[in-house]
């Protein structure tokens, strides 16, 4: 939990799931508007799983850098109770 960034993460779980349900979710308009396939999806979902790495990097991260562990870990839990609602909103 205690990655390369020098940052307490609690929510790397909760990436995954995030990934799991984007490559699910994505599946059937990658088939649908690029002719799909396995490594067409992959592409994309890499994509777009890089491109929501940076926007919560941007946000949430990148403030962390600078703040205590106790800090690190309230932010981090806290994503991982909005990851967990937006997951039961969604599905």
């Amino acid at each position: 939990i205690f990655g390369i960034m020098g940052i307490i993460n609690l929510a790397h779980g909760s990436f995954y799931m995030i990934g799991a349900y984007m490559a699910f979710a994505l599946g059937p308009a990658v088939d649908r508007w690029l002719g799909g396939g396995f490594v067409v999806t992959l592409a994309v979902c890499v994509l777009a799983a890089a491109a929501l790495g940076y926007l919560l990097e941007a946000a949430f991260f990148s403030y962390l850098y600078r703040r205590n562990h106790l800090q690190q870990v309230l932010m981090t839990y806290g994503l991982i109770l909005v990851f967990e609602e937006l997951r039961s909103i969604l599905v």
